[in-house]
């Protein structure tokens, strides 16, 4: 019963990490269509990396306890209640974070290279150009 649990858990934070992929790519975009990017996404991405990075650490010693605990208890791969169930929720956990990091790494890094002076945690206000009147 615990294990099952356990893996429903899981289950639910490999569909959250799936829905912030599909969130994150439908809002980068979006974004790109505009013609002066200044998204709150932007501003979330450090905080989206670091979600990605944890999910990844976490879900790697998921995948890795349900193994071990599975082979130590000697469970069957077909039992539906066995250990093997929350090693795979958490490895598909772990594909869906690796992936959010790796996509907010990448939005981080051409958002940087499409500003001269912008750094990704600093968000700078645009103002209009002053116009010469001489």
């Amino acid at each position: 019963a615990v294990v099952s649990t356990q893996s429903t858990g899981w289950a639910a934070i490999a569909a959250l990490y799936a829905l912030s992929v599909a969130s994150l790519h439908g809002f980068a975009i979006k974004n790109q269509q505009r013609p002066n990017p200044n998204s709150t996404v932007l501003l979330m991405l450090p905080a989206i990396l670091l979600a990605g990075v944890l999910g990844v650490i976490f879900s790697f010693g998921v995948t890795v306890y349900g193994v071990a605990r599975a082979i130590s208890l000697q469970e069957s791969i077909t039992d539906v209640s066995s250990h093997y169930i929350l090693a795979v929720w958490g490895f598909l956990a772990l594909k869906w974070s690796f992936y959010l990091f790796q996509q907010s790494r990448h939005y981080l890094t051409n958002f940087h290279a499409d500003s001269e002076d912008a750094t990704p945690f600093v968000v700078q206000e645009i103002l209009p150009e002053e116009e010469d009147i001489s």
